[in-house]
């Protein structure tokens, strides 16, 4: 998320544009989480928008370490988390922080003229 922000804030040209800007992602990654939208509840066009969400991998790591064991199975089969999905969750935000760090890094030579 932190590579999210940085690319905004290169693009933007003020604090207060870079807020605004940031909004929409943060109302996307925090509403499909896994947790307020589940994967059952979620329409088959929208889940691309929970497997994209950072805060889902999260989400879901954490239930899967607090939750994995058989009195407790319920927290992970109510909300689908899957207890496989931990080389999956490392490649989403790392292939996502890329991303963003190339965006933030042709923002700001594009953009905003940084020189050496």
């Amino acid at each position: 998320m932190t590579s999210l922000f940085h690319a905004v804030a290169a693009v933007a040209k003020t604090s207060e544009q870079a807020q605004q800007m940031a909004l929409p992602f943060l109302m996307l990654f925090i509403l499909f989480n896994g947790y307020f939208v589940t994967l059952s509840s979620c329409q088959p066009w929208m889940k691309w928008a929970i497997y994209i969400s950072p805060m889902f991998y999260a989400i879901q790591q954490i239930a899967v370490a607090l939750y994995n064991n058989p009195e407790d199975e319920i927290v992970i089969v109510t909300y689908q988390f899957h207890t496989e999905y931990t080389p999956y969750a490392i490649a989403v935000l790392c292939g996502e922080m890329a991303i963003f760090r190339c965006i933030q890094a042709f923002a700001l030579k594009a953009l905003n003229s940084v020189q050496r």
